[in-house]
């Protein structure tokens, strides 16, 4: 009788692993993004501080290899942030665009759902005008890390429910004055297989 069970069993579960719907080939996607920076001014003795909220979008391309249900998801993005943010002897900090790599690594928990690591490289597009007027433009680039989770909704579309993190400076008005940028992005998205 146990021997009936665990083929039984065993049956049951190559079945159901075969009809696992798996996370890979090329995927595009939509998204629209939640931004919250914080700035901190990095002066010895300030800890002054900023938070400033933004809404944005963004598009990604993305090509996923799978073993087994565990997939690995190298890829690129770009995001306009449309955050603008002003502190101590920064008038004001303008961060337009977000842009860069990526690779997730998941694992798909069941027929249309599947959690992911991911981490990267982000430049951001910045601009920094100070109290006296003085206009700098740069690209910073910093790594970014986070997790998600998406719903297969058919054979071609999903869902994602997506948070990053990520950190750098920027230079400041005053000699050797730094603004910290803690930059905290959730999106919510839509996939599409190809």
């Amino acid at each position: 009788m146990k021997k009936i069970i665990f083929i039984t069993a065993a049956a049951s579960i190559i079945s159901m692993s075969s009809a696992f719907a798996k996370t890979e080939g090329n995927y595009g996607s939509v998204a629209v993004l939640y931004n919250r920076i914080e700035l901190s001014q990095l002066d010895s003795g300030s800890n002054t501080s900023k938070t400033t909220n933004s809404a944005g979008m963004g598009l990604g391309y993305k090509h996923a290899f799978n073993f087994d249900g565990i997939f690995v998801a190298p890829g690129v993005f770009g995001e306009r942030t449309n955050i603008k943010s002003s502190i101590n002897d920064v008038n004001e900090v303008s961060l337009k665009y977000r842009y860069g790599f990526r690779a997730d690594v998941g694992y798909d928990i069941e027929d249309d759902l599947a959690v992911y690591l991911t981490g990267g490289m982000a430049f951001m597009n910045t601009k920094t005008v100070t109290l006296d007027g003085t206009i700098d433009h740069r690209t910073k680039n910093a790594p970014f890390y986070g997790v998600g989770i998406s719903h297969e909704y058919s054979k071609k579309t999903s869902f994602f429910l997506e948070y990053q993190t990520q950190s750098y400076s920027l230079a400041a008005a005053g000699e050797n004055s730094r603004v910290k940028i803690d930059n905290n992005i959730v999106k919510v998205g839509l996939n599409y297989k190809f």
